[in-house]
C-alpha cells in the first residue's frame, strides 16, 4: 500500500510488519511452552527496507526452527489469523453478544378452552395445543430448568367468532381466564399475550375489516394489504419507528431466519429497544423434518441458526424449540 507524503510515495510497511512480526509457535503435545516472538514496527521509505525486514524475519524463524529440540512447528506467516482463534477463550471473545441462555428465549404456547385438552399439531412434531391444566403440567418442569418467559396464543373451538373478534377480551377467553392462575403458579415467569385478532375473527384477518363501502376492504385470504412486503427494508424501519412512536416497549421481527438483515437494520437504528425475533412454525417444521430425514444433525444446525439470530441483533428469540434447548442447556452450553 502506498501513502503520498510530501509528494513522495511511502510504502506502508508497518501494516505488513504488524502481521508478520508476530511469529507464533503452535501449541505442541510435548509439554513445552509456546513461544511468541515480536519485532519492532518499522516504516521504510522504499521497498528495500520492507524486503530486508521480511528476510530478517524469515532468517530468524529458520534459525530458531533449526535449533529447536522439540517437534513443534513455527506457525507460518500466512496463518496470521490463527493467533486470534487458536484458543476457545479467544474464539469466544471474538463472538460478543451471541450467547444463548434461558433469558434469551421465549416459549410460544397455544391455549384451548377445555382445561384438560391436549392436541398435537400434525405439521409440528412435539408441539401441542394445551388446556390450562395440561399447560401448567407442561410448564412446571420447564420453569425448573430455567424457563423465563412464555407467549400465549388463544385458540377458540367452542366460543363463536365474529367479524369484530368480540371474544378477544371476554372473560370466556381461555387466555383471560388463565392469566391470574399462571401468575399465581409461576410468579417469576414473564407472560406475554398475543393481541392479534385473527384467532377470534370469523374472517381470520388480523383486525376489524373496513366497511366495503369505503372500498378499502382487503382481499379475503390475502394479508398483503397490512403485512410488510418481503423485499422492502425501508418499510421495516418505518414500521419500527411507527411502533416506537405509538409507545412500544420493545420491537419484534417476524419471521426470523429470512429477515436477519432487517433485524440488524432495526437494531442499528433503535439500539436502546429490546429486539425480539420470532422463529415461526414454518422455520420450526423445516428444521425438524430436515433433521428427521437425515439431512443434518438438529443440534448443530439449530445452534448455528440461533447464533446467527443473536449475531444479527436479536435480544430474545421466540421459538418452539425452547423445551429442547432447555434440556440441552442442562448438560451443555449452547454455542
Amino acid at each position: 500500500m502506498l501513502l503520498e507524503i510530501n509528494g513522495k510515495s511511502q510504502e506502508m510497511i508497518f501494516v505488513l510488519v504488524t502481521y508478520v512480526c508476530a511469529v507464533i509457535q503452535e501449541p505442541c503435545t510435548s509439554g513445552t511452552t509456546p513461544i511468541v516472538s515480536h519485532c519492532p514496527t518499522v516504516v521504510g521509505e522504499g521497498s528495500s527496507s520492507g524486503v530486508a525486514i521480511m528476510r530478517a524475519i524469515s532468517s530468524s524463524s529458520q534459525r530458531r526452527d533449526s535449533s529447536s529440540s522439540d517437534d513443534c512447528a513455527i506457525m507460518a506467516a500466512k496463518h496470521k489469523l490463527h493467533s486470534s482463534q487458536f484458543h476457545p477463550t479467544l474464539r469466544k471473545l471474538n463472538e460478543p453478544n451471541v450467547e444463548i441462555t434461558a433469558t434469551n428465549l421465549m416459549y410460544p404456547v397455544f391455549l384451548l378452552e377445555d382445561d384438560n385438552a391436549l392436541e398435537e399439531i400434525p405439521s409440528m412434531p412435539n408441539v401441542y395445543r394445551y388446556g390450562l391444566k395440561k399447560l401448567i403440567e407442561h410448564l412446571a418442569p420447564l420453569v425448573e430448568l430455567g424457563l423465563s418467559s412464555i407467549l400465549i396464543f388463544g385458540v377458540l373451538v367452542k366460543l363463536p367468532k365474529d367479524e369484530n373478534g368480540t371474544h378477544a377480551d371476554s372473560n370466556s377467553n381461555p387466555v383471560i381466564r388463565a392469566l391470574p392462575l399462571l401468575r399465581q403458579r409461576f410468579p417469576e415467569l414473564l407472560i406475554g399475550c398475543d393481541v392479534c385478532l385473527c384467532p377470534y375473527t370469523s374472517h381470520g384477518h388480523c383486525g376489524i375489516v373496513i366497511n366495503d363501502a369505503a372500498k378499502s376492504a382487503p382481499q379475503f385470504g390475502d394479508r398483503r394489504a397490512y403485512q410488510l412486503p418481503s423485499g422492502s427494508r425501508g418499510l421495516g424501519i418505518r414500521a419500527a419507528r411507527r411502533d416506537i412512536d405509538e409507545g412500544a416497549d420493545m420491537l419484534m421481527v417476524k419471521p426470523g431466519m429470512s429477515y436477519l438483515d432487517i433485524v440488524r437494520d432495526v437494531k442499528n437504528e433503535f439500539p436502546e429497544y429490546p429486539l425480539f425475533i420470532y422463529q415461526v412454525s414454518g422455520e420450526y417444521s423445516m428444521l425438524i423434518h430436515g433433521a428427521k430425514a437425515g439431512a443434518f444433525e438438529l443440534k448443530t444446525v439449530l445452534n448455528e441458526v440461533l447464533t446467527s439470530m443473536r449475531r444479527a441483533g436479536a435480544d430474545c428469540i421466540i421459538t418452539y424449540f425452547v423445551p429442547t434447548l432447555l434440556q440441552w442447556m442442562k448438560t451443555d452450553r449452547l454455542n
